[in-house]
């Protein structure tokens, strides 16, 4: 008899050490906050929006198993404000191709500013080519060393196809590096 109060006491104390540790493991992801992406191409309107949206999906879809440890926003580094429509029709036509909801693209193009690198744990410039002399002229306090520069070239350089397939895949690559 004694035998058998003890197991059951014994049992008792291992199901509320796991109902301990799953409430702390709820806790956790409760008051988890993810760590932010920033992706940056010149105009905001093409390369980065993409970037930004596509890691969001991914996110999101991992979301349905673990929680959201990242999320990705965009700015451009010289913005221009008389574009006619918030983010280009290579963008939407390969989120429609992709069924990616147009809902992971924000509203108009950002223009970047040095508080942006404030919020953000990773940085990511689409062209070191391009957007290493607008650092370098336009905010020259920036430490370059925090930002990984990629050779994703803009629409006069490289076709939309090619250029959104390697966005795809970097930022594919970047999601898995990262989670």
């Amino acid at each position: 008899m004694k035998k058998l109060k003890l197991v059951i006491f014994i049992m008792l104390i291992v199901q509320l050490m796991s109902l301990d540790v799953a409430f702390a493991e709820t806790q956790e992801s409760l008051n988890h906050r993810p760590k932010k992406v920033l992706f940056l191409c010149t105009g905001n309107y093409y390369r980065s929006r993409f970037a930004e949206a596509f890691f969001n999906y991914l996110s999101d879809q991992k979301r349905k198993t673990k929680p959201v440890l990242w999320r990705a926003f965009s700015r451009g580094l010289k913005v221009k404000v008389e574009r006619k429509l918030p983010v280009s029709e290579l963008i939407t036509e390969e989120l429609n191709r992709l069924k990616i909801p147009l809902s992971y693209v924000d509203s108009r193009p950002t223009q970047f500013t040095e508080s942006d690198l404030e919020h953000a744990d990773y940085v990511v410039a689409l062209s070191e080519r391009e957007h290493r002399p607008y650092f370098q002229k336009d905010f020259p306090s920036v430490d370059l060393k925090k930002i990984k520069f990629w050779d994703i070239e803009d629409i006069d350089k490289t076709p939309a196809d090619s250029a959104l397939r390697a966005i795809q895949g970097r930022v594919t690559q970047l999601f898995e590096e990262l989670k």
